[in-house]
């Protein structure tokens, strides 16, 4: 959650970038940086919370997810692009990311711990699944 915060968080303001398409790409670079990790600490949590039994229809579901949300994300900013310009469409998509980041943050406060834990500490030993 904290790695897809920031991802929204850094996209925010890359559309007030000026200066050509040369400093647009230098500007999506750091959300660019956190968004295979941010993508890959969502299959690492869906792997820690679901038994083994269920995993495969889990990670379908996943899957599902990120596919709805890529299939919806695109024209929503395309039309925010048209009627407002770039400004407001990464402006708006940053924004909703931040928002759904922080829901998540309270809906489910337990969610940044389980993703951050280091895994040597303590709490990841006791919650790691056992060896067989």
């Amino acid at each position: 959650m904290a790695l897809a915060g920031g991802l929204a968080v850094l996209t925010a303001p890359v559309g007030l970038v000026g200066g050509g398409w040369g400093w647009l790409c230098l500007a999506l670079v750091p959300a660019g940086l956190l968004c295979a990790p941010a993508l890959s600490s969502t299959v690492d949590a869906v792997n820690r919370r679901v038994p083994a039994a269920a995993r495969g229809e889990a990670m379908g579901l996943h899957g599902t997810s990120l596919t709805i949300g890529g299939a919806l994300a695109g024209p929503l900013a395309g039309g925010l692009l048209d009627a407002h310009g770039p400004a407001w469409a990464f402006a708006v998509s940053g924004a909703v990311g931040v928002a759904l980041a922080l829901l998540v943050a309270l809906v489910r406060p337990d969610a940044p711990g389980a993703v951050l834990t280091p895994a040597g500490s303590s709490t990841a030993a006791l919650s790691a699944p056992a060896a067989d």
